[in-house]
């Protein structure tokens, strides 16, 4: 059987370079989307430190932009821009992200939670 294959393929050498260029950019497409690609959820994005500061109180901490995500995730159907998060010190919802992606966050986050909702992508056992 793999002498079959192997007449064959010295027989059309060209078809030996088409299948090891298809499993060449296959394993460069696995390489890519395996190690996370630097997009919106890479690991070391979702590590990163976000610097936190209360609104009420000037308080400032920080969290990994992954716990920030999670918290704003576990928030209900629709996340409501104006609530903060969760002071530690006050347990009051004023503490919002010092850095400009706020925003986009919840936006994102948002539209992201209609598109699953839309898609029927969440089952809610009654």
């Amino acid at each position: 059987m793999i002498e079959k294959i192997r007449n064959f393929i010295n027989g059309k050498p060209w078809l030996g370079w088409a299948l090891a260029s298809v499993i060449l950019i296959g394993a460069i497409v696995m390489y890519y989307s395996l190690s996370g690609g630097g997009g919106k959820y890479a690991s070391s994005r979702m590590a990163e430190q976000v610097l936190i500061r209360c609104t009420e109180t000037g308080d400032e901490w920080t969290m990994t932009r992954g716990l920030l995500e999670k918290s704003l995730r576990g928030r209900g159907d629709t996340v409501d821009g104006s609530v903060g998060l969760i002071n530690p010190k006050t347990g009051k919802a004023t503490g919002f992200p010092i850095d400009s992606s706020w925003k986009e966050m919840i936006t994102r986050i948002n539209k992201e939670k209609e598109e699953i909702k839309a898609g029927g992508g969440v089952r809610r056992h009654k």
